[in-house]
């Protein structure tokens, strides 16, 4: 009732809040804020962990709700947080993976080709440029700089916060080629 509100109104990433409430939080933890213990949240971490989450889900999960109750403490609504001395999982085995150029040619030949013209000219702008998802789907057509071969990323869509700069070679110029004359601001 509180929390998503104003997550809302100062995250970004708000939206990916509300989804694991939803998925999450929302069924194990039903009762008043009150009733809520450190016991009750080590046991849901290892739940979680037991279910087969990543470590990193399961930090993410749990750390929204650290929050939460953090916030809770601030807005007086409780005297001190259970969850203030819960400790996260260590985030191991990360795996980096790039493409081979083969792998990387084959992708895009397959994107060129592909009927769902929309997702995969989203896809070949990102590898064209290095943007992000987020990025690239709110990319308008007033960010680019024609004359200059630019794209400006203003900073309310950049992860950043901070507006930046991507100058666009000729495999991202094709891309926008493709799009043609829509009737749309967007990319």
């Amino acid at each position: 009732q509180h929390y998503l509100p104003y997550s809302k109104t100062q995250k970004r990433t708000w939206a990916k809040d509300k989804e694991i409430f939803e998925l999450r939080l929302k069924h194990e933890f039903k009762g008043p804020i009150e009733s809520i213990n450190r016991h009750q949240i080590m046991t849901y971490q290892t739940q979680l962990k037991e279910q087969g989450l990543a470590n990193s889900t399961n930090n993410r999960t749990v750390g929204l709700l650290r929050h939460s109750l953090y916030l809770a403490v601030e807005w007086d609504m409780l005297d001190k947080s259970p969850a203030a001395k819960i400790k996260m999982l260590k985030e191991t085995g990360r795996r980096t993976r790039y493409l081979s150029e083969e792998e990387l040619g084959r992708f895009i030949n397959m994107l060129k080709a592909d009927a769902n013209r929309s997702v995969c000219q989203i896809l070949l702008w990102c590898i064209a440029t290095g943007c992000r998802k987020s990025e690239a789907i709110h990319a308008r057509v007033s960010e680019i700089d024609f004359d200059n071969n630019l794209w400006l990323i203003p900073s309310e869509n950049a992860k950043s916060g901070v507006a930046r700069k991507v100058y666009l070679s000729q495999f991202a110029l094709d891309v926008l080629d493709e799009r043609g004359e829509l009737d749309s601001e967007y990319l």
